[in-house]
Parts: structure tokens; C-alpha cells; sequence
């Protein structure tokens, strides 16, 4: 036996338990599920049935479960990233909150413009408007030691708060008796893909985002740099890495992230912030 075959071996069950542990976990949730729903005296074959034609039985119901993927696509890479680096982001709501914010404000009050141009700076705006949320978390962390835990959700509620004050105040549709911003014009929605349907750009922004953030970490230099501080931030600055600008653009391309997500469900389905 060379001495390369027990890593190669190593690496292959590594591979497997990769693709097998989801499985696995899906599969005793549904034979927990199963169990429960018999106890109660149902079906879990006719449960599982009338779940399975709900999700893909119909186009709106297809439609419906991929729109709804799309901005826990963007918030799963903004937990994701954050944790790369060690911290723990809970703020992803806040974040979203001020991306939201941030598009539904330039798509509203901006001059009207083509969507080839309206379009890219709505996604900037948002993902500026909820990396700076997110970097504020990173930058008291990084600075003072402040648990991001606490700090990301204490900003949770202040961007729901500020939100809610603009959509009942400054921001509120005059025409309308609800509490929510003018509808966001077609140059700033995000296009449907398929109008049965409704599944919109979005979904592969989102499915983009992934593969950029894996070529991020894993192929380049800050990546690297941000993983090691998150391996031990006590090595990685002995070692010359900047812990507190690591810290920080975590936060700020985790913050990022999540405000893409609030763009993807005003863009592209409620069309007004509420």
C-alpha cells in the first residue's frame, strides 16, 4: 500500500459523508414527521402526497416555493460568510430591513431611467445599504470586543423600527390606505422568468452569489485571510493579518448579502415596501 492511498481513502469518505449527511438528515425527518402524523391518526404517505403536488404540482405552486428560496439563499450565504470568520450574524433581518430600504428609496425617487441602468443601481444601493449595517456590528467587534450576537440583533430592531417610521411617515404611499411605499417601477423590478409561475431573475442572482462567495473564500488571498481569522484570530494577527479589516468586511459582504435578499422579495414580488 503507497502512502498515498489512505488520504485518498480519507478523502473520499469525506466526499461521501459530504453528499450523504443531507440525505440522511432529510430522510429521518421524514420518518419522524411520518411517525408523528400516524400517531395523530393521518396518513403520512397521503400527507406526503398532497405536500409533494402543493410544492410541484402546479406551476404557482413551483412558483411559489422558489421565490420564497431565493432571499433564504441570500441570507444563508450571509450567515455562511460571517461564520467563515468566526462571528455569528444573527443581524441577517436587520440587514435585509436596510437593503430593502435602500432599493425601494432608489427606485422610487430616483429620475425615471432604462432598466439596463435603474436596475444594477438599485442591487448596489441595497447591498451598500445592508453591508453598512452589517459592517457596524463587525467594526464594534473588532474595536471594543462587543459580542456581534447581541449587537446584530439589537440593529434587527432598530432597522425595523426606522423602516416602520418611514413607511408610516415620509416614505407612505399617499394614495393608499396601508403602510407602505409607492409601488417600485418596472425599470426596478427584478424580470419573471416565467409568468405562471412567478419565478423571477432573482433565483439566479442568487444561485451567481453562491459561486462568487465560494471563489471568494476558497480561491483568494482575503479569503483566505478571513477564514484563518475565523480558525483563530490570535494566530492569524501574529501571522500579519489585519484582524479588525477582516472582521469588518465580513460583516460588511455578509451585511451585503443579506440586503440583496430584501431586494429580491420588494423587487421582485411585493413591489412595495411595507
Amino acid at each position: 500500500m503507497t502512502g498515498g492511498e489512505p488520504r485518498s481513502h480519507r478523502l473520499r469518505y469525506y466526499a461521501a459523508f459530504q453528499v450523504l449527511s443531507p440525505l440522511l438528515a432529510v430522510g429521518l425527518a421524514l420518518l419522524m414527521g411520518g411517525a408523528i402524523i400516524g400517531g395523530i391518526g393521518i396518513n403520512p404517505l397521503g400527507a406526503y402526497a398532497a405536500l409533494w403536488k402543493g410544492a410541484f404540482g402546479t406551476a404557482a405552486g413551483f412558483g411559489l416555493g422558489i421565490t420564497r428560496t431565493i432571499p433564504l439563499l441570500f441570507v444563508g450565504l450571509s450567515v455562511g460568510l460571517a461564520l467563515r470568520c468566526g462571528l455569528f450574524n444573527i443581524g441577517g433581518e436587520g440587514q435585509l430591513y436596510m437593503g430593502a430600504l435602500a432599493s425601494t428609496a432608489l427606485a422610487v425617487y430616483l429620475p425615471a431611467m432604462p432598466w439596463a441602468l435603474h436596475f444594477p443601481i438599485v442591487l448596489a444601493g441595497s447591498f451598500l445599504a445592508g453591508g453598512g449595517w452589517g459592517a457596524m456590528a463587525g467594526w464594534m467587534r473588532a474595536r471594543f470586543g462587543l459580542n456581534e450576537i447581541i449587537t446584530t440583533i439589537m440593529l434587527n430592531y432598530i432597522a425595523f423600527w426606522i423602516v416602520s417610521y418611514l413607511v408610516h411617515g415620509p416614505m407612505l404611499d399617499k394614495a393608499s390606505y396601508y403602510p407602505w411605499s409607492p409601488q417600485v417601477p418596472e425599470s426596478a423590478q427584478f424580470p419573471v422568468l416565467h409568468e405562471p409561475s412567478g419565478i423571477h431573475l432573482g433565483i439566479f442572482l442568487a444561485l451567481a452569489a453562491a459561486v462568487v462567495v465560494y471563489v471568494f473564500l476558497w480561491r483568494t488571498r482575503v479569503g483566505f485571510e478571513i477564514r484563518a481569522t475565523g480558525a483563530g484570530s490570535s494566530t492569524a494577527r501574529f501571522v500579519g493579518i489585519n484582524v479588525l479589516r477582516r472582521t469588518v468586511l465580513s460583516m460588511f459582504l455578509a451585511g451585503g448579502l443579506a440586503g440583496l435578499a430584501g431586494t429580491a422579495e420588494i423587487h421582485g414580488v411585493q413591489l412595495r415596501l411595507s
